[in-house]
């Protein structure tokens, strides 16, 4: 080994350490833009649904609950299971 080589090895690692942090940061731009998106279709369904038929908003919020605490539990078992594997 030569000093060369190690001064590749440490630049790629450098590089891949930049890479890593730059795909942490879009991932965390896009959580934050699904975000704002689902939020503001949630305003808007329980404004336009509820002004106009406030019986079927409760529907619609019981099915987006329950839809939510399906996905909950669905991923509650799946860690489970993973760690129980291990």
């Amino acid at each position: 080994m030569n000093a060369e080589y190690l001064t590749k090895l440490i630049e790629h690692e450098e590089k891949k350490k930049e890479k890593a942090f730059e795909d942490a940061r879009d991932l965390r731009k896009h959580q934050i833009g699904r975000l704002i998106i689902f939020s503001l279709l949630f305003v808007f369904v329980v404004a336009f649904i509820g002004l106009t038929n406030p019986n079927t908003l409760t529907e619609v919020l019981k099915g987006i609950v329950l839809f939510i605490s399906g996905v909950g539990a669905g991923l509650g078992v799946k860690s489970y299971l993973d760690r129980k594997k291990d």
